[in-house]
């Protein structure tokens, strides 16, 4: 008789044990710590790229100015506001010297301009001081458009109210900036202009050497000693010639020295100044603040103070503000991170 074998119930494969999951889960922990960082390294490294790409779009942006006027971009310049602003003489030798050289570089770009009237047509109601920012936003891109506030508009070709808001007979703007980013940190109507970092409210600065002839700067103190900067972004020595304010968004006070290659502050400030040697001592400096200019509460924290840079030794910037800085004389961040 024929017995039939009994069948053996199908066995199902046991499920990962309770040691087995937290095994897996500790594996993907540590790649991740691993991964996670590179992936933030390159993304960090991309934003650099793409700030120094804006930059060098800058910089032939002052080129095209170059060919247009004959100078580039002045790191520091007040513009009044009436004819008599320009044609009076100031109160002061600071602010006679202030006029005198103001007045020089318009006459420069615009031979016939109007200083006796209208003051090439400004539509601004008092006397303008701009620090190397704003001069870099202003002339690169004109004054704004009269229907829509954040528009460069260029220049007027009315050659003795360049000023002018109307008329569609235009120099165009030098640089296409992003509405969206240009920004007014000390709220005098003239903008900024802020890099590509997302969330970046700090601006590039720009420091002007002046056609080669020298970055400016200025003395303070009882000669021969004291203390001395660069005007362009540190204005507070271009107003007053007592002391050095501190430095705010309000104030204009933004960068205090651009980058030298021999930086000398001793306290002799004409020793000093002679001694002292800039990068880019022919041209200009662009600089970005990097990642440290997001929200950056004071200008300190977002751009350090400037001086010597040693691309040599340049971990000894890190932990300082001047290290996450990027610009037109060194690849990437100047603390090479």
């Amino acid at each position: 008789m024929l017995q039939l074998k009994p069948t053996t119930p199908p066995r199902h494969p046991q499920g990962f044990t309770l040691i087995e999951l937290l095994m897996v889960i500790v594996v993907l922990a540590i790649l991740a710590s691993l991964l996670l960082p590179a992936i933030s390294g390159a993304q960090k490294r991309a934003r650099v790229s793409q700030v120094r790409v804006e930059i060098s779009a800058i910089e032939s942006a002052v080129a095209s100015f170059r060919a247009e006027f004959g100078v580039e971009p002045p790191g520091s310049i007040r513009l009044y506001a009436t004819s008599s602003g320009w044609t009076t003489t100031g109160a002061t030798a600071a602010a006679e010297a202030i006029r005198v050289r103001s007045r020089a570089y318009i006459r420069q770009l615009w031979p016939q301009f109007d200083f006796t009237s209208t003051a090439g047509g400004a539509f601004w109601t008092t006397d303008k001081d701009l620090n190397g920012a704003e001069c870099l936003a202003f002339f690169l891109g004109g004054v704004s458009d009269s229907g829509t506030a954040t528009r460069p508009n260029g220049f007027s070709k009315n050659p003795s109210q360049p000023f002018s808001q109307t008329g569609t007979n235009r120099v165009a703007p030098f640089f296409d900036f992003v509405p969206s980013r240009l920004v007014d940190k000390d709220g005098d109507g003239f903008w900024e202009y802020v890099d590509p970092i997302p969330s970046q409210s700090s601006p590039y600065l720009y420091f002007d050497s002046n056609d080669g002839q020298g970055y400016t700067t200025y003395a303070v103190g009882t000669a021969p000693t004291g203390d001395w900067c660069n005007i362009d972004c540190f204005q507070d020595g271009y107003n007053n010639a007592s002391s050095f304010g501190s430095q705010t968004w309000a104030n204009g006070n933004w960068m205090k020295y651009c980058y030298y290659t021999v930086f000398q502050n001793t306290g002799t400030p004409t020793t000093d100044i002679s001694a002292s040697v800039q990068y880019m001592p022919k041209k200009f400096q662009i600089i970005s603040p990097g990642f440290g200019g997001i929200a950056a509460a004071t200008p300190d924290v977002a751009y350090g103070t400037g001086g010597l840079f040693n691309p040599k030794m340049p971990t000894t910037l890190t932990l300082t503000p001047d290290g996450d800085n990027i610009t037109n004389f060194n690849p990437g961040t100047l603390s090479g991170e």
